[in-house]
């Protein structure tokens, strides 16, 4: 929402047409939603919840419905040298994987966060938050049914960052090799 409506600052309880949504961005929102989330939004399940809560709320639902498995998407193809993996997959990794150049493959881990992570984030809620092994654990399985046996290379901005350390430090206890 931020990127899409220009604002700074988005909450849970922000509704999208106060922040300055339209017909034209609705359209932007869901189209992202739909191919990041792998969920089947239509435009009036935004117009019916217009609140990032109600529509994550709504979005949940329907990912429980289908997998909810961790995602290893390609941000750049590249060439032979041990490929790159970046903790998530944002604009920001988007586009240092095309300044990187071909020479090594480049992808994003994408991990969706089940609603109650969220909520306890929201309502800084230590309590429900899970600790660094169970959140690291599925970047972990997906890295190691991506990568299998091959050396790879982690990274990842401020707090990603953390997370691809102990990602590495786990996959390496399990055999996994990393390029370093």
């Amino acid at each position: 929402w931020r990127d899409i409506l220009g604002v700074a600052n988005v909450g849970a309880q922000d509704d999208f047409f106060d922040l300055g949504g339209h017909s034209m961005m609705i359209v932007r929102v869901i189209y992202q939603i739909n191919a990041t989330r792998e969920v089947r939004l239509g435009v009036p399940d935004l117009f019916r919840n217009p609140t990032v809560e109600q529509l994550a709320t709504l979005i949940d639902s329907q990912q429980a419905k289908g997998s909810r498995e961790p995602a290893v998407v390609q941000l750049q193809e590249g060439g032979s040298e041990i490929p790159l993996y970046f903790i998530y997959a944002g604009p920001d990794e988007f586009h240092l994987a095309r300044l990187m150049g071909t020479r090594r493959p480049v992808f994003g881990i994408q991990v969706p966060w089940p609603l109650k992570w969220r909520q306890a984030v929201e309502n800084s809620d230590l309590s429900a938050f899970p600790d660094m092994d169970q959140f690291v654990a599925p970047f972990v399985k997906a890295l190691s049914a991506h990568a299998g046996s091959r050396p790879c290379m982690l990274a990842g901005h401020s707090f990603a960052g953390l997370v691809a350390f102990e990602a590495a430090r786990q996959l390496q206890m399990h055999g996994g090799k990393i390029d370093t």
